[in-house]
């Protein structure tokens, strides 16, 4: 069943989710939740609720075409790396977007500093 987030997940990309329906998924993982051919990546926490609920933002719910107050089968799978910084990359809360774009930009000047310093070397 899915219901409105809380209110303090809006703007988060969060998805709560009772432990006993995420499996062996760690609370604060990111993962790909589906709904049939609908995805999206979301960070899944916990909720004190005992029943099949996920709490889920407006935004994801668009994602996913999917409304409040109804019941769908998902699939829940935790992503590597890549898709975590893609969660990061395209998070409506600024500040995770913010440092998601400044970690990769500090690797890609990091390179090029590693290829300088080699090539200097080499010359």
């Amino acid at each position: 069943m899915v219901h409105q987030e809380a209110r303090e997940d809006v703007y988060h990309g969060r998805a709560r989710i009772p432990e006993l329906f995420r499996g062996c998924i760690k609370e604060g993982r990111v993962c790909k939740i589906s709904v049939g051919s609908k995805n999206t990546l979301l960070e899944v926490r916990g909720t004190k609720a005992s029943t099949g609920i996920i709490k889920i933002g407006d935004l994801a719910r668009q994602e996913l075409a999917v409304k409040a107050g109804e019941s769908y089968t998902f699939c829940i799978r935790e992503v590597w790396w890549v898709g975590q910084l893609l969660c990061a990359w395209k998070a409506a809360d600024s500040a995770s977007r913010i440092a998601a774009r400044l970690g990769v930009l500090g690797l890609v000047l990091g390179m090029v500093g590693v290829i300088l310093g080699v090539i200097a070397l080499c010359h």
